[in-house]
């Protein structure tokens, strides 16, 4: 709690990676009740396929049917690309080693790339645009 980080002691490719942890996480892990080991864990272990299931019910009651676990890592990955966070620092919060792996995981959402086609059109109707462009520039 001190670091502000959350560590994943054993991953997909076996290695164990420590993460930098939101204020909106820190709030909801300082409101739950302590405990009285000091080395206890903050989160039970959990299985995989027990994970799953309660993930599953979840989403079930939150109305989400065709939500997905794996969906968060897309939905993170794609909203720190929109926030303009750099690609290295995603692909190592993702934990990837590849920068493809994270392409594919990275999605921009349709009123982002309208956004960017009005930054195109805002460029494009500035006075000092359309002047240089009378005089050869830009």
């Amino acid at each position: 709690m001190k670091a502000e980080t959350v560590t994943f002691p054993k991953t997909n490719n076996g290695d164990s990676r420590t993460v930098p942890m939101t204020d909106t996480l820190r709030a909801l892990l300082v409101s739950l009740p302590r405990p009285l080991d000091r080395e206890a864990r903050v989160l039970p272990e959990w299985e995989p396929p027990a994970l799953t299931v309660a993930f599953g019910r979840l989403v079930r009651d939150l109305g989400l049917p065709d939500l997905r676990f794996h969906d968060l890592r897309h939905d993170a990955a794609s909203t720190l690309t929109m926030a303009g966070v750099p690609q290295r620092t995603i692909m190592a919060i993702l934990g990837h080693r590849d920068p493809r792996m994270t392409l594919r995981y990275q999605h921009l959402s349709p009123e982002h790339l309208r956004d960017a086609a009005r930054a195109l059109d805002r460029r494009a109707a500035t006075p000092e645009t359309a002047a240089a462009e009378r005089q050869g520039g830009a």
